[in-house]
C-alpha cells in the first residue's frame, strides 16, 4: 500500500493541498505541519502495511527544515520507503540542484500545486511504478 504525506507548516496551504490530491486520488493523504512529526509517523506506521510513502515536502519550515527531514530520513534508513516531491515557494537554483542530489527526489515544484502539476507527476513513470506496486 501507498500513502501520500503533505508537510508544509503552513496549515492552510496543507488543507489546499491535501484537497487537491484527494481530488486526484491520491492515496490515504495525511497532512503534517512539522517534519519531525511526519518522520516519527512514517517510522511507528506498520511498516508491512504501507510499502511507500509519496510525500509533498516544503524545505523552508522552522524547526526540522525539508533539508533536515531529507538528512534525517537517510540517517534512519528509510529513503527507499520515499517518493520525494519538494513543493515549494524557493525559486532558488541552488535549492533545485541540491534537491537533485537525493535519489529520492522525484520532482520539485514551485508553490502552489495545481492541478495541471499533479497531472504531470501522475504521469511521471516513477510514480507510476510506485503507484501500481502498490
Amino acid at each position: 500500500m501507498v500513502q501520500t504525506l503533505l508537510i508544509d507548516d503552513d496549515k492552510i496551504i496543507g488543507l489546499l493541498h491535501n484537497k487537491l490530491v484527494s481530488k486526484f486520488n491520491f492515496p490515504g493523504p495525511k497532512v503534517f505541519v512539522d517534519a519531525e512529526s511526519a518522520l516519527h509517523y512514517i517510522m511507528n506506521v506498520e511498516s508491512d502495511r504501507i510499502k511507500k510513502f509519496i510525500v509533498f515536502l516544503d524545505i523552508n519550515m522552522p524547526g526540522l527544515d525539508g533539508w533536515g527531514f531529507l538528512k534525517k530520513s537517510r540517517s534512519m534508513a528509510l529513503e527507499q520507503k520515499l517518493c520525494v516531491f519538494i513543493l515549494t515557494s524557493s525559486i532558488d537554483l541552488s535549492d533545485k540542484l541540491k534537491a537533485q542530489s537525493y535519489p529520492e527526489v522525484e520532482g520539485f515544484i514551485e508553490k502552489p500545486l495545481t492541478a495541471v502539476k499533479l497531472r504531470e507527476i501522475m504521469c511521471m513513470e516513477s510514480m507510476i511504478k510506485v503507484i501500481t506496486k502498490a
